[in-house]
Parts: C-alpha cells; structure tokens; sequence
C-alpha cells in the first residue's frame, strides 16, 4: 500500500498512459484535472473523488489553469476489484462526488499523518482508514456488493480455517481483526457468514472454542484451568458459566459425564460438520 498528497504544478506532465495491476483512489481537494481511462475522458473537481482501476490503461493530468490538489492511496490483490465495487467506482464510472465529504476528507488525512506517526504497523491503520472510506462511501451510495458463489464459499472457508487456527488467541479473534485480514468490511463480513452458518462470527468462535474446551476436557486430562486458557479465556469464572450454559452442566460434572458415559457425544464434533 502507498498514499500521499500532492499539490500538482500547473505544469506538471500527465502520469501514464500505462496499464496497471493496483487501484489507485483520489480526493481532489482543491482545483481540476483530467482523467482517461480507455480513451474515455473524465473531468474531475474540488470535493470528487476517482480511482484509476487496475488492468485498463489509464493516464491522468492537472489542469493547465487551476491545477488540481488531491490525496490518493494505492492498493492491490485479490479483493481490490471487491473494494472498488462496494464504492460503486468502475472503469465506466470511475468518478463520484460524495456528500459526507467533510467525514472522507477527514479520513484520508489521517492517513496521511499515520506516515508521520506509526513506523512498523502504518499498513494496519491504513487499511483500517481506506476501509473506512470504502464504508462511508458504500453507506451514502447504498450499495449491496456480493461475490459469487465460489467467491463467497471460499471466503467463508478461509475465515473457519483461520478461526480453527487462532481460536486460543482472542487478540486475533474480534470481528474487526477477522474482516482487516480477509480485506471485507466488518458488516459486510458478519452478513455474509451468518448467510452460510447460520451464524454470527462471534458466536461461532464461542461454539468452536467451547466445543475445543468439550474435547479437552473429555479426553486430555489437563486442568480445566489449563483448557480455559488454552481455548482462549482470561477469566476461569466466566469460561465456567458460559460452559455451562452451552453443554447444561458445570465443567466437573462434564467430565464426570463422559467416564460414565464412553464415546464423546456427536455435539462435540459439531465444529467439523459446520
């Protein structure tokens, strides 16, 4: 990821034309300029904003006689065209003219005193900016983005496989965390996961760790103080509580239940049918 800000000279040459493989987003702050993409001409202003989409050629220039100042930030992968779409921003329409510019223009600023400020995590905050960005511009254009089956099928399984992994860590584990990983928008993101598991993100990381905490108990002979923290809580009391709220019995009689009874109940597998 790069950002900036420029205030461009009257005679400054045209960037491009060139073919790129990043997007780059635009906040003109103050003066005009030209944008072409695929020969088709663009004229943007003060308080616009415009990308220059990645695979298509594309150029851009100020204006001879008021020359246009802007902040831009550049991203690339496999969720860039996604980001694009939840903006409404394509290479047919690649300009728009936000009404909360005041809330847009406050956030690429920020962006742009994070160089100044974070030194080793700066592209975690600036993601966390641009998503904010994507989100206020998604939010006043109301746009509903999806991604097709495969898409959605694939995000879904990674976000269970990155769950499975980290689920004794709660740092890691938060919804906003989740979505800054997968490159979706925490809203997006708990949408389209309760979609396919009937679930929310956060419940299904209480149901897998308790449903770890379940085997663990059944079958490791740790202590259950030990199992808490392995399935990720602080707190012994709490994990207690919500254990028995999840299986009807405190973690002693849990255990007690499974000497008495044998095999481990099919609930506790649920994870890996889910």
């Amino acid at each position: 990821m790069d950002l900036g800000h420029e205030r461009c000279p009257a005679t400054k040459p045209q960037i491009g034309p060139e073919h790129r493989n990043h997007v780059s987003l635009h906040l003109v702050t103050s003066g005009k300029g030209i944008l072409v993409i695929d020969q088709k001409t663009f004229r943007v202003g003060p308080g616009q904003i415009f990308i220059t989409p990645c695979d298509t050629v594309c150029c851009y220039f100020p204006d001879r006689e008021d020359a246009w100042e802007y902040f831009w930030i550049t991203f690339k992968g496999s969720k860039c065209v996604l980001l694009c779409e939840m903006m409404g921003l394509t290479k047919e329409k690649p300009v728009y003219s936000p009404l909360n510019t005041e809330a847009i223009y406050r956030a690429f600023s920020e962006l742009i005193s994070l160089e100044k400020n974070y030194r080793y995590a700066i592209n975690f905050f600036a993601f966390s900016k641009l998503f904010m960005i994507v989100c206020l511009i998604n939010e006043e254009r109301k746009i509903s983005p999806d991604l097709n089956v495969d898409q959605r099928e694939t995000c879904i399984q990674n976000i269970i496989g990155y769950i499975e992994r980290n689920y004794s860590n709660r740092e890691v584990l938060s919804l906003e965390a989740i979505a800054n990983w997968i490159h979706l928008s925490p809203i997006y993101l708990n949408r389209l996961f309760k979609k396919f598991t009937g679930s929310s993100v956060h419940q299904y990381i209480i149901n897998y760790r308790l449903s770890k905490a379940g085997e663990l108990i059944a079958h490791s002979g740790l202590s259950f103080l030990q199992i808490a923290q392995i399935t990720g809580w602080n707190d012994y009391v709490q994990f207690s509580k919500v254990f028995k709220k999840y299986y009807g019995v405190s973690p002693s009689h849990f255990k007690k239940s499974q000497r008495e009874d044998g095999p481990l109940p099919s609930f506790l597998r649920m994870s890996k049918n889910m």
